[in-house]
């Protein structure tokens, strides 16, 4: 019979995952008020053969547009007429009409703050080089002595500073990838023209005349060192004369009392000085990310982080253009034809006509009886899992290419990341459809492109980031295309991307053009008034967005204001404020009946007159879950008001949704956002010409929940979790090193450490490294299931969770620490322990954790367990607690202003009693089996397993363990195969002293017995048998040559067995290898209870008790010489 050990391979791989693991989960366990999530808001991806689109569904519109390979034949720029610039065909946001009436940005000075740029890509190049803001070198040099700037080097005149604030250096590092991204966005702020075939789209900046500042600020260790440095640039950048500065990054769901001093500083610099602050919202969408809905009990999951949080600067959402430049190919059927746009992944063969044919899901058996051999073939995008696998299962069949189709309607269509030979795009459901009613039909591609219609219209990109903030403020402001944008990359080319990030730089052109308008139009205004005046004119001209699929208004709390429009802010002289003066009303907490309060700025020398009117918008929620969709509740009345010239009015609006609260109470039962906007029509019937939106809260929005619920109350799921379908809601699936897998949920943890390593330690020559054990951190009150490795299972007594710690210096369940699962910021985070009888005042109390973030999402999660909750069993004087139940409570304050001191408990024992080791026990050496009885939980404290480990190497020391079989026996292998050294080690059942039974109970007290203890145990026990009778132990040494099926332990009375055990224990103390815990932290009641059949035999059991410790003494010393 063979048996395996674990080899050291198998064990470094497991310790390197269980390295790994820690690492994602624990990033910042040291310190939470540390470290927070840092992202480039883009997802430019340029890992080749990462199918990060296919991957993330829907949230893939976020990644740029995989390339056609570059031995194509090139593709028509649009067809049918000469090329002109692309701002001529795509113009959302009505770009041309303020390079018409106020330039486009010469003499004006912008500052973009990214991760690097291309310095010599050739848009950054001034075709006119007069009138500038620094026409000269030397010009820049004589503004940076003024204000003591030594840093940063003039580039050109069209790059005019440069500085890499994280190396303190004015030189870019050679070969950096984070490259890409600051030229993207550079470029789509101010690029300048470059007419030739890289531009083959002729694409230039909203402020293409604009000089620029680059400030290199990328990745560092620590977000605080992150926002030193950018408040750095911010600085440099005022003092230099930048009119606008342009952040693409972020640290999401962090709140703006979270920055640092330094940050403060320079945006109160920059708004005294008039300079605008644009910031992207983030590409995050709302809490849980895109494919986990956030809870309707839950509605604050807002995601925008810092610095877009503050009301100092413009925070920027995107949204997808209702027409773009696509590449198109032609349907043929009969005597009609039509084009259809695709995006191409991989380019399809140019001018021959191709059949297709429709073939589901794109899988192994949807190509059964189909005849595909030279066809395009149509995939459902619903069941593509990479798009790498779909291709390369489609080319094992001979089909010509493949066209993938949307799963929904109203939805751009999507760029695959696939970079294979096949030819391979997207179109949309629509087309699809359209391509299905044909009865016979040929597609043609022929590399054109034209401008297109988007499916949907113009509709939020599904990766934008949703507010609140997570201090309240009303956020974002704006909203600017951010999908699939056209702009200069890396070598000089130009590609496609999409982000907030690209939304936030062309909101930064159309801001700093603004500007000049402003200040030329209202120049007795100071600066800091008109940069204010800028921010309300463009947030009452924006274009409130409509959702395709719902048919209203998406929530202001996604797209901010609307979509920004150049025309209409340049041509206003009206704009809207609330309260606080401020282009948006935040009402706070309200009641079914509230009123709108609207204040009307007339700048013009001209009567304005409008009709008013409110759209009232909530959140839909199904299931138990936020849809993420807005509702419409209603539409005021309309009012009108005339405004004289140069007058400011107040209106009012009063808005009651008495007949919708409890049908939204019910879904909702936290209470649920009412928002909307008020909108102003012209006279003549133009709709939106001004509007503001608004935003209230049902409820008490302090006081939301902030912390996930615990699972040991939540096993039917939490905000990150959900059992599966037919699972055991007690069973937690484990992962390749035995930790549980989904573990994104509330709980305690501990660590758990194997009796082998704990025994190990003690041991000269024990190699940790090569053990078959390793330690784990995992849930307190889950355990390895009885005959099921693959799974822990949460133990559950008197329906409350079973949770318990041995503290007693094993390090095995020795502490606990908490992991919080925070829907909300909070701070103050402290842990304290009580007497379960005495709840007013804590024995012990931790540390305060400054700050802890919401989990935005599984992949970003912070904070999860709180080094400073570790509780390790002392009170606050070091001393180890008495036994018995305490109650260990987390206390936390929501950031949230007004918000109340929040709390949760866990009912924790505190156990140092040893399991009792069971009777009845029988060895049989010819089948090599050992027999002992399970106990139950009413005969000892609650039994987690019992196992057999055997000890063997001289110079390298080394333990297996053995569990009971199917049989409940341990069955005892002749041999085992060391992987490691492919040597199979004999086990030698005649070495009784290197076999140890352990039995652990579920708070991790660990008893021990060498099976030599248990065979002198058994010879003590028979002795007693015989009619008490005293009889002679035999002579030889090796008990096994007595009786081949041996009990070790009988039904003897009570009270002599139980103080032979007793003594065993003594002696096992004094013993490295008996047993983990010190016989005088045993409780009283582990003795035996003395009944009156039992004292008869007191005196015999004395004598017996005594030899039992000769023979053990013997036998530990004569092991002691050896």
């Amino acid at each position: 019979m063979k048996s395996k050990v674990h080899s050291k391979k198998l064990i470094m791989l497991q310790l390197s995952l269980a390295a790994t693991s820690v690492l994602l989960t624990h990033v910042t366990s040291v310190s939470a008020a540390e470290t927070t999530a840092e992202t480039a808001i883009s997802t430019h991806v340029e890992t080749v053969g990462l199918d990060l689109i296919d991957d993330l569904a829907d949230v893939s519109e976020t990644v740029v547009s995989a390339q056609p390979s570059s031995g194509e034949a090139s593709v028509e720029p649009v067809s049918g007429e000469e090329q002109k610039p692309l701002i001529d065909y795509v113009d959302p946001s009505n770009v041309k009409d303020i390079w018409e009436k106020v330039g486009r940005g010469k003499g004006s000075l912008i500052a973009v703050i990214d991760a690097g740029i291309e310095q010599t890509h050739d848009m950054l190049n001034l075709a006119d080089s007069s009138d500038l803001k620094y026409s000269s070198k030397e010009d820049l040099e004589a503004k940076k002595k003024e204000h003591g700037i030594e840093r940063g080097k003039w580039v050109n005149h069209k790059l005019v500073f440069y500085h890499d604030y994280n190396e303190g250096v004015d030189s870019p590092k050679s070969g950096d990838e984070d490259l890409y991204h600051g030229t993207h966005v550079a470029g789509i702020a101010a690029g300048s023209m470059v007419n030739n075939k890289k531009n083959e789209l002729l694409m230039e900046g909203i402020a293409p005349d604009a000089q620029l500042m680059f400030m290199r600020v990328g990745k560092t260790s620590l977000i605080p060192e992150k926002e030193n440095l950018y408040a750095l640039a911010i600085e440099d950048a005022v003092a230099l004369g930048a009119t606008a500065i342009n952040m693409s990054f972020g640290s999401v769901g962090k709140a703006s009392d979270e920055l640092k001093e330094s940050v403060h500083r320079a945006l109160n610099a920059a708004r005294e000085k008039g300079v605008a602050l644009i910031v992207a919202a983030g590409n995050d969408f709302a809490m849980g990310g895109y494919p986990v809905k956030p809870l309707a009990k839950n509605p604050d999951f807002g995601v925008i982080g810092t610095p877009a949080t503050t009301d100092d600067v413009l925070t920027i959402a995107a949204y997808v253009a209702p027409e773009d430049i696509s590449e198109v190919f032609t349907v043929a059927s009969h005597n009609d034809s039509k084009e259809l746009a695709v995006t191409v992944a991989s380019a399809f063969p140019k001018g021959r006509q191709l059949d297709f044919i429709d073939i589901g899901k794109g899988l192994e058996d949807d190509y059964l009886d189909k005849d595909v051999k030279g066809k395009i073939v149509i995939v459902d995008y619903e069941a593509v899992i990479t798009s790498k696998a779909t291709a390369e299962l489609a080319q094992s069949k001979g089909v010509a290419g493949v066209l993938v189709h949307h799963r929904d309607y109203k939805r751009p269509l999507l760029p695959l990341n696939y970079h294979g030979d096949l030819p391979m795009g997207f179109i949309s459901l629509e087309d699809f459809d359209y391509l299905k009613s044909l009865d016979k039909a040929t597609l043609t591609f022929n590399h054109k492109k034209k401008l297109v219609s988007v499916p949907g219209g113009r509709q939020m990109a599904n990766f934008s980031s949703w507010g609140l903030s997570a201090d309240g403020h009303m956020k974002p402001d704006l909203s600017a295309p951010g999908y699939e944008l056209y702009s200069p990359s890396l070598k000089n080319t130009y590609e496609p991307m999409s982000g907030t990030s690209s939304a936030s730089p062309h909101a930064m052109g159309i801001v700093s053009l603004v500007q000049e308008h402003v200040k030329k139009k209202y120049p007795q205004y100071s600066p800091q008034e008109q940069l204010l005046l800028v921010k309300n004119i463009l947030m009452s001209t924006a274009d409130p967005i409509i959702s395709p699929v719902d048919n209203t208004y998406y929530s202001p709390r996604l797209q901010g204001a609307g979509a920004i429009d150049a025309k209409k802010a340049i041509a206003t002289d009206v704009y809207l404020t609330g309260s606080n003066g401020l282009s948006k009303i935040n009402l706070g907490d309200i009641s079914n009946t509230f009123d709108l309060k609207v204040r009307l700025h007339n700048m013009g020398n001209q009567t304005k007159q409008f009709k008013y009117y409110a759209t009232v918008l909530a959140d839909k929620a199904e299931n138990g879950k936020m849809t993420l969709r807005p509702q419409k509740l209603y539409t005021t009345e309309q009012e009108e008001v005339i405004l004289a010239p140069n007058e400011e009015k107040e209106v009012s609006l009063t808005i009651d949704i008495s007949n919708f609260d409890a049908s939204l109470i019910a879904q909702m039962i936290n209470g649920y956002f009412v928002d909307g906007f008020v909108h102003f029509d012209s006279n003549d019937g133009i709709k939106n010409v001004l509007s503001i939106p608004f935003l209230g809260f049902k409820g008490t929005f302090a006081d939301l929940e902030a912390l996930d619920s615990p699972i040991y109350n939540s096993l039917d799921g939490t905000f990150y979790y959900t059992p599966e379908e037919g699972q055991d809601k007690e069973d937690f699936e484990v992962d390749s090193i035995q930790q549980i897998k989904n573990n994104h949920f509330t709980g305690l943890v501990t660590t758990f450490t194997p009796w082998s390593l704990v025994e190990g330690k003690k041991i000269e020559g024990f190699d940790i490294e090569s053990a078959s054990e390793i330690p784990l951190d995992d849930f307190l009150g889950s355990y390895v299931k009885d005959g099921d490795p693959t799974i822990r299972r949460f133990h559950f007594k008197d329906g409350k969770a079973y949770l318990a710690i041995s503290p007693n210096g094993d390090n095995n369940m020795d502490s606990l620490a908490f992991k919080g699962i925070f829907l909300r910021n909070v701070k103050d985070i402290k842990a304290q322990v009580f007497a379960s009888d005495h709840l007013d005042s804590p024995i012990w109390e931790s540390q305060a954790t400054p700050f802890a973030q919401k989990h935005v999402n599984t992949d970003e999660l912070k904070e999860g367990v709180l080094e400073n909750t570790k509780w390790d069993g002392k009170d606050s004087s070091g001393n180890i607690v008495k036994e018995g139940e305490y109650v260990y409570r987390i206390t936390y304050t929501p950031i949230a202003k007004g918000a109340k001191e929040q709390s949760v408990e866990f009912t924790v024992l505190v156990d140092l009693t040893l399991p009792e080791i069971p009777e009845n026990i029988l060895f049989d050496s010819n089948e090599r089996t050992l027999d002992i009885p399970k106990l139950s939980n009413s005969k000892s404290n609650d039994v987690y397993r019992d196992r057999l480990y055997y000890r063997y190497g001289d110079e390298s020391v080394s333990f297996t363990f053995f569990d009971r079989d199917e049989n409940g026996q341990f069955k005892l292998p002749e041999e085992i195969e060391d992987e490691l050294s492919g040597e199979m080690i004999s086990i030698d059942i005649t070495k009784l002293d290197q076999f140890f039974y352990v039995l652990e109970d579920r708070a991790g007290n660990y008893n021990v017995l060498s099976l030599e203890a248990l065979l002198k145990m058994n010879q003590m026990s028979d002795g007693i048998l015989e009619d008490h009778q005293e009889q002679a132990l035999p002579e030889s040494d090796n008990p096994l040559e007595l009786d081949k099926k041996t009990p070790l332990l009988s039904a003897v009375s009570q009270e002599v067995a139980k103080e032979a055990k007793v003594a065993i224990k003594t002696l096992q103390a004094a013993r490295p290898s008996a047993t983990l815990t010190k016989a005088s932290q045993e409780k009283d009641s582990n003795l035996p209870v003395t009944n009156d059949s039992q004292k008869s035999h007191k005196l015999l059991g004395s004598v017996f008790l005594i030899s039992a410790l000769v023979l053990g003494l013997v036998s530990y010393f004569k092991r002691k010489s050896h």
